[in-house]
């Protein structure tokens, strides 16, 4: 009678045999001499077929996706969240940073794409339009953090004002007068400068202090307990590297159609602070944070871990979302 064998020495004589088979692919694997990498040519030939293919990806699967979707014309202002078949998904409200990206990025299609140039420039003047009479708080000043799709105080956003979200207000707005010579368009953008000057400008240590209220007085941490709060950006009562560099990018779109000595004063100044004090040796490593006086920060922003299963369930295609 023959030998009855079990399952498990079946499965390990099967491991056994697989792990060999594998060994004996990585010994004869490194004993051969590794393919030749075959370099593309630098030639004027090559460059000009990348700068086609990128073109052609620009196009269709960035620009015709975006534009005209994200355009509200029931609210004003552009949508974020679309899912995978880029019908519109569950909206967060108006973010100010997507809202002036995507103004900036339609008034930089109108100057550098003369054929979509007619396409685009209703999108830049809708962008303005949502900037200058929902996102801008006519009581007090500044662009809102965010606001709710119908233009109200969002409880998510607060009514507080972030600088990083009013540096992008700028920013479109003052590409929106380079795209379209709105005089609306660059009246806003001088507003928005001359009212964060005003309000949030470091005079003693140099740049801008970032989370202010509604009102614009400054929001500072916690000086007698030492308890850190947090934000979408960091901590609050700190200065940031992403804030600055993106009020240096702003400022500086601002200047190219605005020469304005205070404005000119506080780009060189934002320059300064990114070159000698965000920037850093060896290797420019980058700050994160930083104290008042630009002292680096140990304080580090902790991100809870987050499973992908628990926002995305089974089934459901990621949400395509921008921010």
């Amino acid at each position: 009678m023959p030998k009855k064998i079990r399952p498990s020495a079946l499965l390990s004589t099967a491991m056994v045999a697989l792990l060999s088979t594998l060994l004996c692919g990585q010994e004869s694997a490194a004993k051969s001499d590794p393919k030749p990498i075959t370099y593309v040519a630098p030639s004027k030939e090559n460059y000009l077929k990348f700068a086609d293919e990128t073109e052609k990806m620009f196009r269709q699967d960035i620009l015709s996706k975006w534009f005209p979707a994200c355009v509200d014309n029931v609210n004003g202002g552009f949508n974020a969240s679309f899912d995978r078949e880029w019908k519109p998904g569950k909206s967060e409200g108006k973010f100010s940073v997507f809202q002036g990206r995507m103004t900036w990025v339609a008034s930089q299609v109108v100057m550098r794409r003369s054929d979509l140039k007619e396409q685009y420039l209703p999108i830049v003047h809708h962008g303005v339009e949502y900037l200058n009479n929902i996102l801008w708080d006519n009581e007090y000043g500044g662009f809102y953090w965010g606001l709710q799709d119908d233009g109200k105080i969002s409880p998510v956003f607060t009514d507080g004002k972030h600088l990083y979200g009013i540096s992008f207000g700028i920013y479109g707005a003052a590409a929106a007068y380079q795209a379209t010579k709105d005089p609306k368009a660059l009246q806003l953008a001088q507003k928005a400068f001359r009212w964060t000057d005003q309000h949030a400008h470091d005079a003693k240590n140099g740049g801008y202090f970032e989370w202010l209220t509604r009102d614009g007085k400054v929001v500072e941490g916690d000086k007698d307990t030492g308890k850190v709060s947090h934000s979408l950006i960091g901590p609050v009562g700190y200065k940031s590297m992403n804030t600055h560099i993106h009020l240096l990018e702003s400022f500086s779109q601002l200047y190219e159609v605005w020469k304005d000595e205070t404005l000119r004063k506080r780009v060189e100044e934002l320059l300064a602070i990114v070159r000698d004090k965000v920037s850093v040796e060896p290797g420019a490593t980058a700050w994160k944070l930083m104290q008042l006086p630009f002292l680096p920060s140990r304080l580090r922003r902790k991100r809870p871990r987050m499973n992908p299963a628990d926002i995305f369930p089974a089934g459901e295609g990621r949400p395509t979302r921008a921010c």
